[in-house]
């Protein structure tokens, strides 16, 4: 089954800044959100969580109200063309939310149009 056959959710492509820290991480960082779903993003960087690892993450989806504050889980990470699972030509990373309000999941749907 390939990556669009067994996703739950449509996606739309958004790009955004996406505010992370994780459980084990000194500080924050910023990254590039590619694509974005009622259930998860994928966030495309050369930095790398481990599938498994829970990470606190905050993003604006330019609908006029706060960023939206959740936890999400990374479900997989690519290093770009050498990954033998070449889920992606560049590295990156997909989340899996695990704590969404029902507000936000609505600003999300609005926003993907689903």
């Amino acid at each position: 089954m390939s990556g669009e056959e067994s996703r739950r959710h449509t996606r739309k492509r958004l790009e955004a800044r996406v505010w992370i820290g994780g459980e084990e991480q000194d500080g924050t960082f910023y990254l590039g959100m590619r694509n974005l779903s009622l259930g998860g993003m994928y966030l495309e960087s050369e930095f790398l969580f481990e599938p498994g690892e829970i990470i606190t993450i905050a993003f604006d989806i330019n609908d006029g109200l706060p960023p939206i504050h959740l936890t999400a889980s990374v479900i997989w990470a690519s290093t770009g063309k050498e990954d033998p699972e070449h889920r992606s030509d560049l590295p990156g990373m997909g989340l899996e939310f695990m704590s969404i309000t029902a507000s936000d999941q609505d600003r999300i749907r609005v926003v993907i149009g689903g």
